[in-house]
């Protein structure tokens, strides 16, 4: 069990250290997330600090190891901490739909000006005299 309290503490405090660098870097812009995002991670980490916590005081601190003694303490503390887990999943999930979406943005644009390229910049400036000419004319 002393080996699943260093597991613990060691999670813990590389959750801690991450959400402490992701936050430094969105402060200092050098972030690319959106604020959205940045909320999202700040709240998965927030949860999973208080996960770990959970799990380490359900364990060591407030015994609850086993049903045997305190079978509704048990059976709340435990089932607290897997409804943690699925919003935890769900943060995740919000976190890969906001990425999924800022990439297809970024495809689309990409694909946009991948298509500008191909037409040269003389065509392009030519067609645009000669739009700009055809409208005199017709107003004319």
């Amino acid at each position: 069990m002393n080996a699943v309290a260093v597991l613990l503490a060691a999670l813990f405090f590389a959750v801690l250290i991450l959400a402490m660098v992701e936050a430094r870097q969105y402060a200092s812009g050098r972030s690319l997330i959106t604020r959205r995002r940045f909320v999202i991670r700040m709240l998965g980490a927030g949860l999973m600090l208080a996960e770990v916590a959970a799990i380490f005081l359900g364990l060591f601190v407030l015994n609850l190891r086993s049903p045997r003694g305190h079978p509704w303490s048990w059976a709340a503390w435990w089932a607290m901490c897997l409804i943690g887990g699925f919003v935890l999943m769900f943060l995740a999930l919000a976190d890969a739909k906001e990425l999924e979406a800022r990439h297809g943005e970024r495809e689309r644009q990409l694909w946009r000006d991948f298509a500008r390229s191909l037409v040269p910049r003389k065509e392009r400036d030519s067609d645009a005299e000669n739009e700009g000419a055809e409208k005199g004319n017709e107003h004319g």
